[in-house]
C-alpha cells in the first residue's frame, strides 16, 4: 500500500480548491491519493478502517473546528488499519499558528503543496523504519 494518501477537508468545512491544488502535487510525485471534500468524520474513520493509507491530510481554514478536527484525528489512528499512519495538517490558520499541529494530535504541517509532499515522504521514511512520527 506503500504510496497513498488521504485529503480532506476538516469536519464541517467547506473547501476543496486548496486540497485539489495539493492532490495534484502528490499525485505528481507519484502518490496513489484519495480526495474527500465532503465526508462526515464517521465517513473517514470508517474510509481509514477499511483501506490502508500511510498519510492522511487535513486542511483547517479557521478556528471553529480545532477541537472536531483533534477528536476526529485521534478516533482516526485508533480506528486505521496503519499502525503507523502519518497524519498532516495545513490551511490558513496552521500557516499562522504552526504549532496547532501538536495541540491536533498530527505529525507534521507545511507551508505549500510541494513542502507537504516533502515532508509525507519523510513520514513515509519513518513508517519504514518503524519509527513513529517526525521528531520535533
Amino acid at each position: 500500500p506503500g504510496r497513498r494518501i488521504l485529503l480532506a477537508p476538516a469536519p464541517g468545512e467547506q473547501h476543496g480548491l486548496g486540497l485539489t491544488m495539493v492532490e495534484q502535487f502528490f499525485r505528481r510525485a507519484g502518490w496513489e491519493t484519495w480526495m474527500d471534500g465532503g465526508a462526515d468524520s464517521e465517513a473517514l474513520i470508517a474510509m481509514v478502517a477499511e483501506k490502508h493509507f500511510s498519510v492522511i491530510g487535513f486542511s483547517l481554514g479557521g478556528e471553529t473546528h480545532i477541537e472536531s478536527l483533534g477528536r476526529l484525528i485521534h478516533e482516526i489512528r485508533r480506528a486505521s488499519r496503519n499502525p503507523a499512519l502519518g497524519i498532516m495538517v495545513g490551511g490558513a490558520l496552521l500557516l499562522k499558528e504552526p504549532l496547532l499541529v501538536k495541540r491536533l494530535g498530527a505529525d507534521a504541517t507545511a507551508r505549500d503543496a510541494e513542502e507537504a509532499v516533502l515532508q509525507a515522504e519523510a513520514l513515509l521514511a519513518l513508517q519504514e523504519r518503524g519509527s513513529p512520527g517526525l521528531p520535533s
